[in-house]
């Protein structure tokens, strides 16, 4: 009594080609692939009724496909053989995206991974709210980024409420808390500074201002009385006459301005 003859599995042969009756028989698989259970059984025998008891499986590779990095990460492995668990290592900066596919894979018997593996994306924190009264630095929120509070003219910073700048880290969180604005104090010490220095001007200028009208009041007494001055021609001297000398010849005093435009005492 025999059974059917087997077919020969792709990518294996079989242990004989015998199909007697008692005889059994079982799949070697070639280097590189190994027997897949999924498809049916490694051994089979041939019984005294001349029918297998088993149906023989087949061969498949032995290696998963290979994977390709993330973009902004790598993988924490390049064995892709079977049993092998590969994971995404995500960039500084950057996270798992679990909506782009799983962390980590598996590769299984017969050569597939047991599902797909994800990407990254670019960390960001939670959007901080504006300050009472101020405004922030940046709106951006990703990894690195650094926000300062920023407050409106009258108001000045409260450092009883945070701190003045916060930096989002790589794993999605702000280093501190971000402050806020209060009203501004009045200083007192600069006021009073500030009208003690705008009286000390005033002092110079009354000053100033009385020392012009003492020179001009004293040269004004030396020449009364001989405000009469005369320019012969253009570009002459400049000379003094009594006032009630009008025609005299000889000045009593002459000066040496000689310029085109008006004299002016």
């Amino acid at each position: 009594v025999t059974c059917p003859g087997l077919t020969t599995p792709a990518n294996g042969r079989l242990s004989t080609g015998d199909t007697s009756a008692g005889t059994t028989v079982f799949i070697d698989c070639d280097q590189g692939y190994i027997f897949d259970p999924n498809t049916g059984h490694n051994i089979t025998l041939c019984r005294s009724d001349g029918t297998w008891n088993a149906t023989l499986g087949s061969c498949t590779s032995e290696s998963c496909v290979a994977l390709s990095p993330p973009r902004n990460g790598k993988l924490s492995s390049s064995d892709t053989r079977p049993g092998t668990t590969v994971q995404v290592d995500c960039d500084v900066g950057y996270v798992f995206d679990p909506t782009t596919g799983g962390i980590s894979v598996v590769c299984r018997v017969g050569g597939s991974w047991n599902s797909s593996l994800g990407g990254c994306k670019q960390a960001k924190c939670p959007e901080l709210s504006k300050p009472a009264h101020g405004s922030l630095s940046t709106p951006t929120t990703t990894a690195g980024t650094k926000v300062s509070t920023e407050c409106d003219g009258g108001y000045t910073f409260d450092s009883s409420t945070g701190d003045i700048a916060v930096v989002c880290r790589s794993n999605q969180t702000w280093s501190s808390t971000l402050g806020g604005c209060k009203e501004g104090s009045l200083n007192v010490g600069a006021v009073a500074g500030g009208a003690a220095g705008a009286l000390v001007v005033v002092v110079l200028i009354v000053i100033a201002t009385a020392l012009i009208c003492w020179k001009l009041s004293s040269r004004c007494n030396k020449l009364s009385g001989y405000s009469n001055l005369r320019r012969r021609q253009p570009g002459e001297a400049v000379h003094l006459f009594r006032d009630e000398d009008e025609e005299a010849e000889e000045p009593l005093y002459s000066t040496n301005q000689t310029d085109e435009g008006p004299f002016e005492l």
